[in-house]
């Protein structure tokens, strides 16, 4: 959160938030103060139990994370996605859904894991999950004005950081 604000110059108050794929609630903790409304919204309904369970979400809602962004219409002022994107390979039609629930103006930030430096497009990790080029993501940006594309440790793993990129865009 502190990311979009320093980037955007954002007011911490924002209408409307969804928390794509929210898992437990981790996001949803730090969205939860700065939103009057937040969506979570995961394809797993033990994740949103357990999200539930936290009293952070105005709503919940199990759904294919594209065709929820589809199904809303300029209903949100942030859209965020937390080591999410690395279950898609191909970006478009999530980064097309986002681009569609957003309001004019609204922001979308998310990560995704980052290939090596030199590699371009998408490929799939031995861990089951997709990495993507910073060239891959700007090209997959349509409709938005892509503000920063960062390098950043996503978690650890096996006792070693996951290198991603942080995303953050504002809606045309």
């Amino acid at each position: 959160m502190d990311a979009l604000e320093e980037r955007l110059g954002l007011e911490t108050d924002w209408r409307t938030a969804t928390d794509l794929g929210c898992g437990t609630g981790l996001a949803g903790m730090l969205l939860r103060p700065r939103v009057g409304r937040l969506v979570g919204v995961d394809l797993s309904q033990t994740m949103l139990d357990r999200a539930r369970r936290r009293n952070l979400y105005d709503q919940l809602t199990q759904a294919n994370l594209v065709s929820f962004l589809h199904g809303e219409t300029e209903s949100f002022d942030v859209v965020v996605a937390a080591d999410v994107f690395c279950y898609f390979g191909v970006l478009d039609e999530v980064i097309a859904g986002a681009a569609h629930a957003l309001r004019p103006g609204g922001v979308i930030a998310f990560t995704v894991e980052s290939l090596p430096e030199g590699s371009d497009g998408w490929s799939l990790a031995l861990t089951g999950r997709y990495a993507h080029s910073p060239r891959y993501i700007t090209a997959a940006m349509v409709g938005f004005d892509a503000v920063a594309i960062d390098p950043c440790e996503l978690r650890m793993e096996a006792g070693r950081p996951v290198p991603g990129l942080r995303v953050i865009a504002r809606r045309r």
